[in-house]
C-alpha cells in the first residue's frame, strides 16, 4: 500500500544495509540515523553522530519556570549575583533560561536563591542542544540573526 516505502518512524536498514535518508525533520534524523550530514549551500557543513554534532553547539542551558510575573522579575534582577550569565526571560511562559557549564551547580544555586528570596519556582530543567540548534549554528549567515 505504500509503494515499497517503509512506514514512517520505523528503523530502516536494520540488517546493516546502508541507507541514505533525506529529511527536513531533524527529530526523525536524531531517532533513526547513525550518521548525520548537515548540508549548507550544497556542501556538507558537518558530519557525525547526533551526539557528536550536538557537542559542536555551546552546551546546556538551565530553564527555571515561575508561578508569577513578580518572581520572574525578581529572578532576572538576581541572575548576575547567582552566576546566570546572559539569561533570557520569557514573560509569556514565566521562565528564565541561561547557559550553564555545570547545570547541577546552577540548579542548586538558583533554588537556594529562590528559597532565600521567596520566589515561586514551579519547575527547573536542563535544556540540551538539539539538531535544530546544530543546523542553525552551522548555517547562520555572518551578521544575520
Amino acid at each position: 500500500p505504500r509503494g515499497g516505502r517503509r512506514a514512517p518512524g520505523r528503523r530502516p536498514a536494520a540488517d546493516g544495509t546502508p541507507l541514505l535518508l533525506t529529511t527536513p525533520d531533524l527529530e526523525q534524523a536524531d531517532r533513526l540515523a547513525d550518521t548525520i550530514a548537515v548540508l549548507h549551500d550544497g556542501r556538507v557543513a558537518a558530519r557525525g553522530t547526533a551526539a557528536g554534532l550536538k557537542a559542536l553547539v555551546a552546551g546546556d542551558h538551565v530553564r527555571v519556570a515561575f508561578d508569577d510575573p513578580e518572581s520572574l522579575a525578581a529572578a532576572v534582577g538576581l541572575a548576575p549575583s547567582i552566576g546566570l550569565a546572559r539569561p533570557t526571560a520569557d514573560a509569556k511562559d514565566l521562565s528564565l533560561t541561561a547557559p550553564s557549564d555545570d547545570p547541577v551547580r546552577t540548579i542548586r544555586d538558583v533554588l537556594a536563591a529562590a528559597d532565600a528570596h521567596a520566589l515561586a519556582v514551579v519547575g527547573v530543567s536542563v535544556v540540551r542542544p538539539t539538531l535544530d540548534d546544530v543546523f542553525l549554528a552551522l548555517t547562520r549567515k555572518e551578521g544575520a540573526r
